[in-house]
């Protein structure tokens, strides 16, 4: 989704030949359904900076009910500068990792490479589900 709107083709068949359009109610589904995943267990903990970067995107779909179409880090900016500062360093490790160009192997890739702060981790997954909606609540709404 964010290719189309905000996408640079660098090589090859423009971007809009190359991807059709997606409903925002689509997209709002599909960010709801990682959302989900992500607050479900401990799931947050099996890939870290995926889990926050969307939990923030999330965040702020429900917050400003105004569709805008965020990417992850776009989204982990918005939670920096909205949500507790108590989630601060949690967010901002997780635009460290997935800015970093740094070579992970692959049994690293999804934490990064890096320790994470476990309970940090969980406390903010507490925040999200204390914040969020699921989405069999969201069936009937647009939200």
């Amino acid at each position: 989704m964010c290719v189309k709107k905000r996408g640079i083709c660098l090589h090859g068949m423009a971007i809009d030949d190359v991807f059709g359009e997606v409903s925002w109610h689509s997209f709002l589904l599909s960010v709801m359904d990682d959302f989900n995943w992500i607050v479900e267990g401990e799931n947050i903990c099996e890939s870290p900076y995926y889990g926050v970067l969307n939990i923030c995107r999330m965040l702020q779909i429900i917050s400003e009910k105004n569709e805008k179409y965020l990417s992850k880090y776009e989204g982990a900016i918005w939670g920096i500068e909205n949500l507790p500062g108590e989630y601060t360093p949690v967010i901002q490790k997780a635009l460290e990792v997935y800015a970093s160009g740094e070579p992970v192997d692959e049994q690293e890739r999804k934490t990064g490479g890096v320790m994470w702060d476990k309970p940090a981790l969980l406390a903010f997954r507490d925040y999200a589900i204390e914040k969020g909606i699921t989405y069999e609540k969201s069936k009937s709404t647009n939200y």
